[in-house]
């Protein structure tokens, strides 16, 4: 990849997960999505959570996204990326592997707006499989879709693998930190000593500098 933003990731960069755009129902699951919306005056969750984005993300920031950046009745308006402010590098979750083609297709055409990570090393096995690993102030952190260290209860067989891959990798890597998305609020069971939620009901619904994490 000419020009790979992954080599520019750093405390200042922005990371959020799971903002899940045009999936109405993540509010059924989630309704603090939308009592929090309510509160700022937004009738539409997509464009509270447009807003909730750009009021902290510069037109040239960094933005780490860990999945599950909309939805597959979402694939047809990847426009929703050309109102986000900064660039975004976007590793994989379970919803974004049903439109790859499509989002891979969107990166081709608009290089200065999104970069997807594959697979860990240059393999992309089990399909599904997205991960990043950095050092960022002395810590080693493996950004995943995916818990790092946690085994997830709830995994579905279709990701199961994936997550199962990633945390193998975690331990193979000798990581310090897994930061990751997909459990939203339902995190109970994580390791907090070693793993952060950024889904976007852990963050305020809005991205966080990766130095205030760590």
């Amino acid at each position: 990849m000419n020009n790979d933003w992954s080599n520019q990731i750093n405390e200042d960069t922005w990371v959020i997960s799971d903002t899940h755009f045009y999936h109405y129902n993540i509010n059924k699951y989630e309704p603090t999505r939308l009592d929090a919306m309510k509160v700022a005056g937004f009738d539409n969750p997509d464009e509270w959570l447009i807003w909730k984005w750009n009021s902290v993300v510069g037109v040239d920031d960094l933005v780490l996204h860990l999945g599950d950046f909309t939805t597959k009745k979402g694939m047809y308006n990847f426009d929703i990326f050309s109102r986000l402010n900064g660039r975004i590098v976007l590793i994989l979750g379970n919803h974004d592997m049903q439109m790859l083609n499509n989002l891979e297709a969107y990166a081709a055409q608009h290089p200065h707006k999104l970069q997807i990570i594959k697979g860990f090393n240059c393999v992309f096995k089990p399909q599904g499989l997205s991960v990043l690993i950095k050092k960022i102030n002395g810590v080693k952190v493996l950004f995943s879709h995916y818990p790092g260290v946690s085994q997830d209860k709830f995994a579905r067989s279709a990701a199961k693998r994936s997550h199962e891959r990633t945390r193998e990798i975690f331990g193979e890597q000798n990581c310090d930190l897994a930061i990751h998305g997909h459990l939203h609020s339902n995190d109970g069971f994580t390791d907090k000593s070693r793993e952060i939620n950024v889904s976007v009901e852990r963050i305020d619904f809005k991205p966080v500098r990766l130095g205030n994490l760590l």
